[in-house]
């Protein structure tokens, strides 16, 4: 009887870890190496700091539709044990913001992405969208400061809803599409927090910088500089 009672206490408790048991992204994502790969080796720093940052990140309700070139993904994302990831060492923190009351809060996203390849290699393009402020960028007060006295302990901060990329062997090219939380200021440069709504990755060998298009000419404002090391 009393190996019948641990027996019964097991099961029970192998249920009830196996239904809190969600998978990482990293496993659906980012995977490829090599020639399987869209990131080229010029690239492929960028790669593995994505991989480094989505490391404690999981996902629930996956739905997917493929084909041969192209694919569709929809899923909510689960932030386990870390909020926010100092993305290669930049300064630029990479935040999870799941505010939901749920046991294992998180936000929804759905991806959908468009790969094919030439004479001159794979290259692909693709869109995220986020919902529910799930993922924003924080700067240092070095990059960008908060243009107000009362803003001055708020990080500024971008919520992103849109993903836009495009990437082939030599270049990843991003927009992340959204907003400002509060009024900011660039290089002395005053801007209310919904008027700069677009902020640019651009990723080559060994490098990359982010900027954002000031609406007045549409010039970019550089933000971040990194060179790899």
């Amino acid at each position: 009887m009393k190996n019948i009672f641990y027996i019964v206490i097991l099961l029970f408790y192998l249920n009830g870890y196996a239904q809190k048991y969600f998978p990482k992204l990293n496993n659906l994502f980012l995977q490829q190496s090599g020639s399987e790969s869209l990131f080229s080796d010029d690239l492929n720093y960028f790669r593995e700091g994505l991989l480094a940052a989505n490391n404690k990140l999981f996902y629930k309700d996956l739905q997917t539709s493929n084909s041969r070139n192209a694919a569709f993904y929809s899923t909510s994302l689960i932030p386990r044990f870390i909020t926010e990831v100092n993305f290669l060492e930049t300064g630029m923190l990479l935040k999870f913001n799941a505010k939901s009351k749920d046991e294992f809060p998180s936000f929804p996203v759905i991806f959908n992405e468009f790969f094919d390849s030439n004479d001159g290699g794979k290259f692909g393009q693709g869109t995220i969208d986020i919902f529910d402020g799930g993922i924003s960028l924080a700067f240092t007060d070095k990059q960008i400061s908060t243009s107000s006295k009362k803003q001055n302990d708020e990080k500024p901060e971008f919520i992103v809803k849109k993903i836009s990329y495009k990437i082939n062997k030599d270049k990843l090219s991003i927009e992340l599409d959204g907003n400002f939380k509060t009024d900011i200021s660039i290089k002395k440069q005053k801007f209310a927090k919904d008027l700069l709504q677009k902020l640019k990755i651009e990723v080559v060998k060994q490098s990359f910088i982010v900027s954002c298009i000031n609406p007045s000419n549409n010039k970019d404002i550089l933000i971040i500089e990194f060179k790899s090391k």
